[in-house]
């Protein structure tokens, strides 16, 4: 996968709509959780979009965005 442009923002969005959010263990950031989704679809795909939607997959259900 070829960090983009594109993916950047995408990274830098998660990381905003999930800011003070945290994992059940209280201890690590909520984003970690959709930034590896993305990451395990980079695995099989090169679809900028599909990883996209890896990392915005909680966006809608879990925040204000």
């Amino acid at each position: 996968m070829k960090l983009t442009h594109k993916l950047e923002k995408a990274i830098a969005k998660t990381i905003q709509i999930h800011d003070k959010q945290w994992r059940k263990d209280k201890k690590t950031p909520y984003a970690v959780h959709p930034i590896s989704v993305a990451m395990l679809l980079a695995e099989y795909t090169d679809d900028e979009d599909i990883i996209i939607g890896g990392l915005l997959h909680d966006a809608i259900e879990d925040t204000n965005y």
